[in-house]
């Protein structure tokens, strides 16, 4: 993220003064990049911070989804590009209904 453009669109976001509180300003990389920018981070805890953020999401992700099913689905191939029809089947059915 810090070399494909993360830090310049932080800068941007920061040039708006928005309040803190708005969503945009919470999302992935944006505390940690602006007290990067700010001088109170440096650029490797920055990027060990924003890494680890982004983990956590992902695994409170996988846990509010593991527990939107009531049966748990599991796929015992490896996945592969053929898979992909019926991953998706599975996951629009429970979209449109909330079922499996």
């Amino acid at each position: 993220m810090m070399d494909q453009g993360a830090v310049d669109e932080v800068r941007a976001l920061l040039e708006l003064r928005l309040d803190p509180a708005l969503p945009a300003m919470k999302a992935l990389g944006v505390p940690e990049i602006a007290a990067f920018l700010a001088g109170t981070m440096d650029r490797e805890t920055t990027i060990a911070r924003a890494a680890q953020a982004t983990r956590n999401y992902a695994k409170r992700q996988l846990t509010w989804f593991r527990h939107q099913l009531e049966k748990p689905e599991v796929l015992f191939t490896q996945f592969s590009e053929s898979l992909s029809p019926g991953i998706f089947a599975i996951i629009r059915q429970f979209l449109l209904t909330g079922d499996i």
